[in-house]
């Protein structure tokens, strides 16, 4: 019996790290189908496991297919909804293991980052930054503090650890600083000087040469 979708079966696709196995259920699949998705993501077949085909789709691909379903949630008919919800649990199911591999989970934080901002409001020290101070950022950005000096949690691509929404995350002991267009960031110390030019912190660096 041909297949209806005309979809060339993938051989092992397990030895490549660039696609997942993905879990359709038939009416999810029709749905694409019916909106011309399907030399999109449905090329790569893999087995079908009765009501629930399975295709196998590259993390980019799922992402996008993602952002592509909250929009035809609000078109597809009522019945077609379900399908909607379940492929969309699906890939952020398989989205969090992807992004978290070989990440740790985000350690407990809070006793550190209690201690340092207790630390900052304890001790009179003309080193410690106060909140609502102007600073300027090594691109001669003017920001604010606008958090005490601590322990900071921040999104990057070289993140050793990951949160519970699976973003790739690592920390940094600095201050949390509002930027020129209102969002915030953390910035370290050394990185910061005050408006007249004054260093406010120095940064160690060992070894180098000493004369």
């Amino acid at each position: 019996m041909a297949n209806p979708s005309n979809i060339t079966p993938l051989q092992q696709h397990h030895a490549t790290s660039t696609a997942a196995e993905v879990h359709f259920t038939r009416r999810m699949r029709d749905v694409l189908v019916r909106r011309g998705l399907e030399a999109t993501y449905l090329t790569r077949f893999v087995r079908d496991n009765g009501a629930a085909p399975v295709y196998a789709l590259t993390v980019g691909e799922m992402e996008a297919l993602l952002e592509l379903l909250e929009p035809m949630r609000q078109k597809v008919e009522r019945y077609d909804k379900v399908a909607v919800d379940a492929l969309e649990r699906e890939l952020d199911r398989i989205l969090f293991t992807e992004r978290t591999r070989d990440l740790r989970p985000a350690p407990e934080v809070g006793l550190l980052r209690l201690l340092g901002e207790q630390m900052s409001t304890a001790v009179d020290s003309p080193a410690l930054l106060r909140v609502g101070e102007h600073m300027l950022t090594v691109d001669g950005d003017r920001v604010t503090i606008d958090g005490v000096y601590g322990l900071y949690s921040f999104i990057t691509d070289h993140g050793r650890f990951y949160d519970r929404h699976g973003n790739r995350i690592d920390f940094l002991w600095g201050y949390s600083v509002r930027l020129p267009d209102g969002t915030s960031a953390v910035a370290k110390p050394c990185d910061l000087t005050h408006i007249d030019g004054r260093q406010s912190h120095l940064q160690l660096v060992i070894g180098g040469d000493h004369e």
